[in-house]
């Protein structure tokens, strides 16, 4: 849905959207036919998503634009029977939904939270726009908050709820807390849009934290961090 009201000065839109998945690529151990358990990437899941979007946005005046924005994820698995952990014991909440293979125990996982699905998103965003010199000046402000959310793409296996090690022998949480990131700009342009060069500041808070996270029990763990803090210079030229 959009609509548009006060001279096309606000704009409302809203979205509803459902996905269904099949086949999700999951890490899961499986035994081979020399009764060795083995940690491998296969399609092992399904999953639903039902979510809400709603974005406002508003000209305050000729220079100041302001808008906002709100999402809702439902991120669930819809079948997810496997062993994720070999031969290690099972954490004692996770009920046995196939025959043992060897080494193997498939369990029912379908109520792990899914990797990288936020339940709450929001974004706030100013934008003043002024005269200066042969063009126009943009300055942005930006604010983004993200939910706490699973950086393991399987979910939390028996063993790791406290954390995973560290090269360092420090334990890192699997699920994530919420994050706020501040970002903002400086653009200026020339009336005719040829020439624009910005100034921009990414994550100015510098808040860091695992984009994802790996787990192959018992040999090894390692993850990915996101972005510092950082700086930059963009310029542009259309011909």
């Amino acid at each position: 849905m959009k609509w548009d009201t006060w001279d096309n000065r606000l704009r409302f839109n809203a979205a509803y959207f459902r996905t269904e998945a099949e086949g999700l690529q999951r890490s899961v151990s499986r035994t081979t036919l020399n009764d060795v358990v083995e940690q491998v990437t296969q399609n092992a899941a399904d999953a639903l998503f039902d979510g809400v979007e709603l974005e406002v946005n508003a000209l305050v005046g000729d220079n100041l634009t302001l808008n906002a924005s709100i999402g809702w994820l439902d991120a669930r698995y819809d079948g997810f029977c496997q062993d994720l952990n070999g031969p290690q014991p099972n954490d004692p909440s996770l009920v046995p939904c196939a025959s043992p293979i060897g080494g193997a125990q498939p369990v029912d996982l379908t109520d792990l939270p899914l990797a990288r699905s936020p339940e709450w998103t929001y974004r706030l965003n100013a934008i003043y726009e002024a005269e200066i010199g042969q063009g126009v000046a943009a300055f942005s402000l930006e604010w983004v908050y993200t939910d706490e959310q699973m950086t393991l793409d399987q979910g939390a296996p028996a063993g790791t709820a406290d954390g995973l090690v560290n090269f360092n022998g420090e334990k890192v949480n699997p699920m994530r807390d919420s994050t706020e990131m501040v970002n903002g700009s400086i653009t200026w342009r020339d009336h005719e849009n040829r020439y624009k060069v910005s100034l921009y500041g990414k994550n100015l808070t510098n808040e860091l934290y695992y984009r994802r996270l790996s787990y192959a029990p018992p040999v090894l763990a390692f993850g990915t961090l996101n972005n510092p803090r950082e700086f930059g210079v963009e310029f542009s030229y259309s011909f």
